[in-house]
């Protein structure tokens, strides 16, 4: 495929090029113009992939066998938690979690265990999903306490609490 540029001679090409030159230079903002574009085009195609791989992944994500859920099971929201016992944010998250589930009754929440911050946050990952298999009607108890335990997580510690 030929452009209309491979028609020009050298002579043409170099007064094109000047011509342009010269309008960046007097008006430079159009390259701050198409910039924003471009960022608007790439935010916009992110977030249609984000919107294609929660669509593709659905059911994974809001009903997935043995997931945990708190709040009410058909409410009209529903929002999933990724997670690590070892996450900070995670843990300073964790009281507004419980303030949305204490004040919205139509919130459905769905965690899931997401140990990606060491051996540790697996090992503590693997106990908590234990915990959900033998004795599900603890497990709130064993993840709030798991969040608000200070210092780092592991099978050790997350075996301590599950026994409490």
């Amino acid at each position: 495929m030929s452009s209309a540029a491979d028609g020009l001679t050298a002579a043409q090409r170099a007064d094109v090029e000047g011509v342009i030159k010269d309008y960046l230079m007097a008006h430079p903002e159009v390259i701050k113009d198409a910039m924003d574009e471009l960022q608007r085009r790439q935010d916009a195609a992110e977030a249609a992939q984000q919107v294609s791989a929660i669509s593709d992944n659905s059911s994974a994500l809001f009903s997935s066998k043995r997931q945990v859920v708190l709040g009410n099971p058909k409410g009209d929201v529903t929002l999933v938690e990724f997670f690590d016992y070892n996450c900070g944010y995670c843990k300073r998250a964790h009281a507004d979690l419980k303030e949305l589930l204490a004040n919205d009754k139509n919130l459905r929440v769905v965690l899931k265990e997401f140990p990606v911050l060491g051996d540790g946050s697996v090992e503590a990952a693997n106990v908590a999903v234990a915990v959900n298999i033998v004795a599900p009607d603890k497990y709130w108890a064993f993840h709030d306490a798991m969040l608000t335990e200070r210092g780092q997580a592991n099978g050790e510690k997350a075996i301590a609490v599950a026994e409490e």
